[in-house]
């Protein structure tokens, strides 16, 4: 059996893992690119068996990383959400916690000098088409690891990252706010805010549908009546900004967009994961996400992003609920505990910049075996 070679580095970055590849080790037909993203995974089948997959929607993710040719941009980054069950490749969205990785690989590569004691590469997300900026500290010519910066979802401390998101706003749609108003109305009333920053994102009271906002995987992930009415809400939210026509076209195209969020105002609860007792001064605002018909374990960037936009925005659902104790700063209590997001508001409402602390690090550097016949069929 002939077996294409294909250099990859598992990177953890923030709350999720990802393989990371050269954008010149893969084909240059997207077909051809996904079915070798596919095989290296291990799609599809629920286990990812037969791949480096893990058997998770926070691990069964790609970047597609190669230098830039504009001036003031360092490499360029192209996020994969890679299915599981279905064999599909998803680049219709970014992933920030991967982001916080690319600076680590992109060291490790040689695509950027690393500068003692922090070095800085400049990102372009072709996903969202929008800037970002990593900081990372440097040790004797690679990346820190060691350090005493935690971050909810990961048990471990590592070196704190500073991921930047410049002027975030209009990442999908080209608008901030993609009706003109910082305020919905959907069916059976429910009022929605549906924001486009770092990720397109739609805000629902946890109220509205009868959540309290500090459910875990099992009180969502086996409820079908609730699935159905969050797709249902999703694919209205993208029929009335125009993304699609009509419900089917709706789902099919964007399976992982607008991301689902329930907000609620900060009360102390237990973490689903963890077991720890999260009190409500340590935080703002309650919020879960629901993406690919499951609870996301913690919170990812990218909707801490909208979130911190649609905070910042008089009259929206999230500002209404949030408790906001400092100015330029939302803490969002998440199913694994809370994450700190930090923004500069714009003078015409949304955000300038927004940055967010993570950790990541290298757990391996190799090569992974993909199957002729699983990408040319023979």
């Amino acid at each position: 059996m002939k077996m294409i070679k294909v250099p990859v580095a598992i990177i953890r970055g923030g709350t999720s893992k990802g393989i990371y590849i050269m954008k010149r080790d893969l084909p240059d037909d997207e077909e051809l690119m996904k079915r070798v993203i596919l095989g290296i995974f291990g799609s599809p089948d629920i286990r990812q068996i037969d791949g480096l997959g893990g058997a998770d929607i926070l691990t069964s993710k790609v970047a597609i990383v190669e230098p830039s040719e504009s001036a003031g941009i360092d490499v360029n980054y192209k996020f994969g959400q890679v299915g599981i069950k279905d064999a599909v490749v998803d680049f219709s969205l970014s992933c920030g916690n991967l982001l916080s990785g690319v600076g680590v690989f992109a060291i490790l590569r040689g695509l950027k000098v690393a500068e003692e004691p922090f070095t800085t590469v400049n990102v372009f997300d072709v996903n969202i088409r929008k800037q970002v900026r990593i900081k990372l500290p440097v040790e004797d010519g690679m990346p820190c690891v060691n350090g005493d910066f935690y971050i909810d979802g990961v048990p471990f401390p590592g070196a704190r990252i500073d991921v930047t998101f410049l002027n975030p706003g209009g990442s999908i749609t080209g608008k901030l706010l993609p009706t003109g108003r910082s305020r919905d109305l959907l069916r059976n009333g429910i009022e929605c805010s549906i924001v486009d920053a770092g990720v397109l994102a739609m805000f629902i009271k946890a109220s509205d549908i009868g959540l309290t906002g500090k459910e875990g995987p099992k009180d969502i992930d086996n409820d079908q009546r609730l699935l159905s009415l969050v797709n249902d809400l999703r694919a209205e939210c993208l029929v009335k900004i125009g993304l699609a026509p009509d419900r089917e076209t709706a789902l099919k195209r964007f399976p992982y967009l607008p991301k689902f969020i329930v907000v609620a105002p900060p009360s102390d609860f237990v973490s689903p994961i963890n077991g720890r007792v999260v009190k409500e001064k340590d935080f703002n605002v309650l919020a879960r996400v629901i993406t690919g018909n499951r609870l996301h374990k913690a919170f990812p960037v990218t909707s801490s992003i909208a979130l911190a936009a649609a905070a910042s925005l008089r009259d929206s659902v999230v500002e209404e609920v949030a408790a906001l104790y400092e100015p330029g700063k939302v803490l969002i209590g998440h199913p694994s505990g809370v994450i700190d997001v930090s923004y500069k508001a714009s003078e015409w409402g949304g955000v300038e910049e927004v940055t967010i602390g993570r950790t990541a690090r290298v757990l391996m550097d190799g090569v992974a075996y993909v199957p002729e016949s699983r990408v040319y069929g023979r």
